[in-house]
């Protein structure tokens, strides 16, 4: 109920640990996308794909987190790639493709 009257009145006082944060209308949008969009629709769309291609082979698309990881922030926050990115990319991907190459022939053979 407190964040909806806080919503309610913006540009108001946050305690949190006895320190005074003072938020603004922009600070609030900010936290309701982490809320809700990097969360709740983030973790909707995770089980919605666990649930098309089971929970084994969407395991394995976990470890290209850090190659999203590492492209997001080279594109937002300017940082710098360095060739040591590219092989580990490369090793991500290969591990994927490997993987999900083996699990497939798999599948077929159980037919």
């Amino acid at each position: 109920m407190d964040l909806i009257v806080r919503l309610a009145l913006p540009d108001s006082t946050l305690t949190i640990g006895g320190l005074d944060l003072q938020l603004e209308p922009l600070s609030w949008l900010g936290i309701l996308y982490l809320a809700l969009l990097s969360t709740v629709v983030g973790y909707f769309f995770y089980v919605v794909g666990v649930s098309k291609i089971g929970a084994g082979r969407a395991a394995i698309f976990g470890n290209l987190v850090p190659v999203f990881g590492v492209i997001t922030s080279v594109l937002l926050l300017k940082e710098n790639l360095s060739p040591w990115h590219g092989v580990s990319f490369l090793l991500i991907l290969t591990g994927v493709i490997l993987v999900n190459r083996q699990q497939k022939k798999h599948e077929l053979g159980k037919r």
